[in-house]
């Protein structure tokens, strides 16, 4: 009995191995259209049907991603597919309970089909779905008739500068916020290997998106952050430089 079961354990973790890195790909590509719905569900898409289209596709890539992971944790470690099960069954529960908490299973589901994947890989997905919205945001505002010109004065885009509408984006508080997540986490996933370069071009991208939406708390925390980032590179550099003049030293002596 223990080795027929050892027997299986092995067969089902060979099916994993073989498995693994396409189903990794399906869990990227449903959490990037699944969390690109939810972000243009803020914004008036472009086209409503492609929205629809893109959370229910995210949906089943999720739905049989979690379903994956939970079937071969099951042989693996069950405690793990257990604590899995209960969080997808706990989350049905919340939402039906609660109206509010409607895309909390979906949410569980992304938890669990998570399994086995980096936090930067997941951060890298998040980056992706929310460039979808703004690019949707960006282009329906060029595009379509929620268009909005406003005179603005600042020093380089003088009296006609570009304007993110209300209209367009129910609030444009909540474009500076996507920007604010996706920098950070584009900080977070580059840690200490970003550039001076970088640190500066997203310092540039925080001022424009600043000219665009008029976000004070948003280009506040934006700010603080590049600034934490700022200091950490900084040090990093005198560690280095630390470093080289005591191997310096050592040769010498």
């Amino acid at each position: 009995m223990g080795n027929s079961l050892k027997n299986i354990r092995v067969k089902i973790s060979k099916i994993e191995d073989k498995t693994k890195q396409y189903v990794d790909v399906l869990y990227r590509c449903g959490l990037i259209l699944y969390m690109a719905y939810l972000a243009m569900s803020m914004t008036m898409s472009c086209v409503y049907s492609v929205s629809v289209i893109m959370q229910r596709v995210g949906i089943v890539l999720l739905l049989l991603v979690c379903i994956y992971r939970t079937v071969f944790e099951f042989f693996r470690n069950i405690k793990l597919a257990i604590f899995s099960v209960l969080l997808v069954l706990f989350s049905f529960i919340i939402s039906f309970v609660s109206p509010y908490m409607d895309t909390f299973p979906f949410t569980a589901m992304a938890i669990v089909g998570a399994i086995g994947i980096s936090a930067d890989q997941i951060l890298i997905v998040g980056i992706i779905g929310n460039l979808i919205m703004i690019f949707n945001n960006v282009f329906m505002t060029l595009t379509t008739g929620y268009n909005s010109l406003q005179a603005r004065d600042f020093f380089y885009f003088g009296n006609n500068s570009f304007y993110v509408s209300k209209i367009n984006n129910l609030s444009s508080t909540d474009l500076a916020a996507h920007h604010f997540w996706i920098i950070t986490a584009y900080l977070w996933v580059r840690g200490h290997k970003i550039s001076w370069g970088e640190i500066f071009a997203l310092g540039s991208v925080n001022i424009l998106i600043y000219s665009l939406t008029g976000s004070n708390t948003s280009f506040l925390c934006i700010s603080l952050v590049l600034l934490i980032a700022l200091c950490m590179k900084i040090r990093d550099a005198l560690i280095n430089k630390k470093k080289i003049t005591d191997t310096d030293i050592t040769k010498t002596n």
